[in-house]
This record gives structure tokens, sequence and C-alpha cells, in this order.
């Protein structure tokens, strides 16, 4: 191979993976985790349900990238407490720096906090579960799949997550500040 032709194919190259220089991807899977309901033992009302989900964050560059907080942003009346996260099958502070190798993904268990007000429908919809709670002594009932809570809560699930997203801001380097921030919408 000739010096030219040396040259167009490295040439080729840097254009080809120039592109990709700071490609990170987000993706959402559901999780076959349980949903978790939880009540305020004060009032007696549930007043929050935690919805399971895989977040995969892939690193397409051949670099590491660095990021913080996985943001869980709420559409619902911006109600929630953001979110418990869990890296196998650990939970680990959200607060933590993390870190993705070049080319390598992580899953992370996200677990969402939705929260609401008592308000009558609400209320009156997780009765039941409310009822167990006590019957039980606990704050907490895990009581199925997402896909079991959705069909047996159809309205509420949709109020619940609509327009909810999930985002990082992965860092550009030592001292530098935060990147680029990437979301996605969570479709449920």
């Amino acid at each position: 191979m000739n010096k030219l032709s040396s040259f167009k194919v490295l040439i080729f190259f840097l254009i080809a993976t120039s592109g990709c220089s700071n490609k990170i991807v987000l993706r959402r899977t559901d999780s076959s985790k349980p949903v978790i309901v939880r009540m305020n033992k004060e009032i007696q009302k549930v007043n929050g349900v935690l919805f399971p989900i895989v977040l995969t964050i892939e690193n397409t560059t051949l670099s590491k990238k660095e990021f913080g907080q996985i943001i869980y942003e709420y559409g619902f009346h911006r109600r929630g407490y953001g979110i418990e996260l869990y890296l196998a099958n650990k939970l680990i502070s959200n607060n933590q720096l993390k870190v993705v190798r070049g080319r390598q993904s992580i899953e992370y268990l996200v677990y969402t906090r939705h929260a609401f007000d008592t308000t009558n429908m609400i209320h009156e919809e997780l009765q039941p579960y409310m009822n167990k709670m006590l019957e039980l002594n606990q704050d907490t009932l895990h009581i199925g799949t997402v896909n079991e809570f959705r069909e047996k809560h159809p309205e509420l699930f949709n109020l619940l997550t609509e327009n909810d997203t999930i985002s990082i801001s992965y860092l550009k380097g030592k001292d530098s500040g935060l990147g680029e921030r990437i979301a996605i919408p969570v479709n449920w």
C-alpha cells in the first residue's frame, strides 16, 4: 500500500469514528421485579408507588465516560421522590460517580418513586393494598409486575407515568464540568 492509499484509509477512519466520539446511548426495558406500594401509617393511606425499570447505559466510544446522577423526571405534576438505584442487585447511592468503560454497557435497576396526594379516587383504588399492609403491619407491599399493575389500574398507571423521562449528564473530563445531557422518554 502506498503512502497516498494509507493516508486515505487514515482519513476515512478518522471521519468514520469522529461522529461517534461522544456517543452515549440510553435504553429502558421492562423489569420482572415487583411493583411496590407504600403507605403512610400515620394517616393510613397509600401515598406512593415504586415501578421497576432496567436502564442500560451504553458507551459506544473507545474512552471511558463518567456521570453522576441518573435523573428520573416525573410527568405527574412533577411528583416524585427521586429513585432507588441498584447495580448487580445491590442498592447504590445515586450521588456517587459512575463509570462506563469504552465499548461497554452497564445495566441499572431503577425503582421510580411516584408520589401522590391521598385523593379519594387514588385512595379508593389502592384501598385493598392498604388493608393488606395494615393486616401484615408493614408500610410496603410487593404487588406484582408493572404489566399486572397496568392491567388492574390502567387509568392510575397512565396518570402516574405519562410524560416521564430519564436522563444523565456525563462529565466532559477532569474539572471540565458537565457534558451533554442525554434524555429519553420512559415509554411503558
